[in-house]
């Protein structure tokens, strides 16, 4: 504070010279072993404060430490497609998690990492408008977290909820809402209370509106509104905060109030272009919000 340095970069500066002192240390396989999982956390707590290429190069230099054809080097390649998937380099995402994969299947089918690298190729390839192969991709992860249900319950609830919302994109509306029922099911059955659970209830109330079911759009709409509120008063969140406007135009729309529901709109959309990035639901939000406007006759506005 006192030189006007940006802390966040004081801390990469120190986390970046640890890793060079941690590739000098130790000629055991123990010792290396060591170092190259500690170069993996600095990596991780490089990603947590933003500093994705510089997480990268941890895991990277983490990676050449040991041998290729280990579980470790599988863990740091689903490390890097995990940096990749939040910069959305989809193309780097689906190289590195490929050969993750392939790395587990040598070692270790019933890795941790196994159904989180089945789950991530899922994410990456939805994001990629791969539809069929992601539900494809999801169908798997969750066959290998059943395996282990007791343990992987959240993860089993956001796949459920993930291939909801495939149906949904797919137009198969009552496929989309049977797979939403379900994934509501499993996470109210074990007590969630999620940023996760709420957008479930959001996409729930869409596919609603789209089976022109307004009662059950507006009590799922609430439900979302609700969990988006409680969580962001512990955890402020911009992303979430769109969320909530665009929730609000939404219900205003149900209940024949134009005005209120473009205001919203409008602030939701300022906050779009305020962010640094899109987040992973800003094309889907702004097809809803296009297709509200289209409905309503405002094809000016809609495109």
């Amino acid at each position: 504070n006192a030189v006007d340095r940006n802390p966040y970069d004081i801390v990469t500066g120190i986390y970046l010279k640890v890793g060079k002192c941690i590739v000098k240390y130790g000629q055991s396989t123990d010792q290396i072993t060591e170092a190259a999982n500690g170069l993996h956390s600095l990596g991780f707590s490089l990603a947590e404060i933003g500093r994705y290429s510089d997480a990268v190069s941890q895991y990277k230099a983490a990676f050449e430490m040991i041998p290729k054809s280990s579980i470790l080097a599988g863990k740091f390649l689903y490390s890097c497609a995990a940096v990749y998937l939040v910069e959305r380099d989809y193309e780097k995402v689906l190289k590195n998690i490929k050969e993750c994969i392939r790395v587990i299947n040598e070692n270790d089918k019933n890795s941790e990492f196994y159904s989180e690298a089945l789950m991530l190729k899922a994410e990456a390839m939805m994001l990629d408008h791969d539809y069929q192969g992601a539900m494809e991709f999801f169908d798997f992860s969750l066959e290998a977290f059943s395996k282990n249900s007791t343990n992987k319950r959240v993860q089993i609830g956001i796949v459920l909820g993930r291939k909801g919302h495939l149906y949904q994109l797919l137009g198969e509306f009552d496929d989309a809402y049977d797979a939403l029922s379900k994934c509501i099911e499993w996470k109210e059955k074990n007590s969630e209370s999620s940023f996760d659970l709420a957008g479930v209830y959001n996409f729930m109330g869409d596919v609603c509106v789209l089976r022109g079911n307004r009662k059950d759009a507006l009590l799922y709409f609430d439900r979302s509104y609700r969990m988006y509120e409680f969580h962001i008063e512990k955890e402020p969140s911009e992303e979430y905060e769109i969320e909530i406007h665009i929730l609000n135009g939404k219900t205003d729309n149900l209940n024949d109030d134009k005005e209120g529901c473009y205001e919203n709109f409008d602030i939701a959309i300022a906050r779009m272009k305020r962010a640094r990035q899109p987040n992973k639901h800003t094309i889907y939000n702004l097809q809803v919000m296009a297709r509200t406007y289209a409905k309503n006759g405002d094809q000016s506005i809609a495109m």
